[in-house]
């Protein structure tokens, strides 16, 4: 089965909004449109907040053209692979686009062989040639941070899936409800949890394993989560499991 990708339409003229939604196959060539605005300020918040696949988008906006949105979107790492409408008279614009991480441009008027050869390239360029649904953005930072428990970090997150440590800290607090730090030290005290039922391991060794370069700062977090120190919940771990 096809992997759908969320595409984003911002074009300021109505009617072409309409027909880009309408006419063209774009469940057959693997894609959904989320979203369509009529200028890059809309379609910039809506692209932070919610995300997407693939933005389609003219150069010619008011509020925000598409040139200005194609530069927000690099510099704060927005990950979009954005393909762009132009007319033949707005060919260096086009080009300046590419410049600000473009994959593609398409000319008006539009044709249908354009869209379909230009999006059907698009896809298998994202996913494959019959790729089938990868792991999303949070599950990626998730086993990220279950994987580098002792070094984990926002930065090293964000260098992982290719986000800014803006969007990303956005993005999972959204998801989850809690910030990425809130979590990391979640997943460190339920690692630890089960590292104490290892009774040949010190509190120390632990607290080493888990990122710690202090002892006292592993005893304080891991008494704020359990309730009791880390000495204290061995012994009752260690009575319950005697039972």
């Amino acid at each position: 089965m096809k992997k759908i990708l969320r595409l984003v339409i911002a074009d300021d003229e109505p009617y072409i909004r309409t027909n880009l939604k309408a006419l063209f196959p774009w469940r057959e060539l693997g894609y959904e449109i989320s979203a369509s605005f009529s200028n890059g300020l809309d379609a910039l918040n809506y692209l932070e907040t919610i995300g997407a696949d693939v933005l389609l988008t003219d150069i010619q906006m008011p509020v925000m053209d598409g040139l200005s949105l194609l530069k927000q979107l690099h510099k704060h790492q927005i990950p979009v692979r954005t393909v762009i409408l132009s007319a033949y008279t707005e060919f260096e614009y086009a080009k300046q686009g590419i410049q600000y991480g473009a994959v593609d441009y398409i000319v008006k008027p539009i044709s249908y062989e354009e869209i379909t050869d230009v999006f059907t390239s698009l896809h298998r360029a994202i996913c494959g040639p019959g790729a089938q649904e990868t792991p999303d953005t949070l599950t990626r930072i998730i086993c990220y941070m279950e994987d580098h428990l002792a070094d984990a970090t926002l930065e090293g997150a964000a260098s992982q899936i290719h986000l800014s440590t803006d969007y990303l800290s956005r993005l999972f607090r959204k998801k989850t409800g809690i910030s990425f730090s809130e979590y990391l030290l979640n997943a460190r005290m339920k690692e630890a949890g089960a590292l104490m039922k290892q009774i040949h391991l010190s509190i120390g060794e632990i607290a080493s394993r888990l990122g710690y370069k202090n002892p006292k700062n592993f005893t304080r977090a891991f008494r704020n989560y359990y309730g009791m120190a880390p000495t204290e919940y061995r012994r009752q771990t260690d009575e319950e499991d005697n039972l």
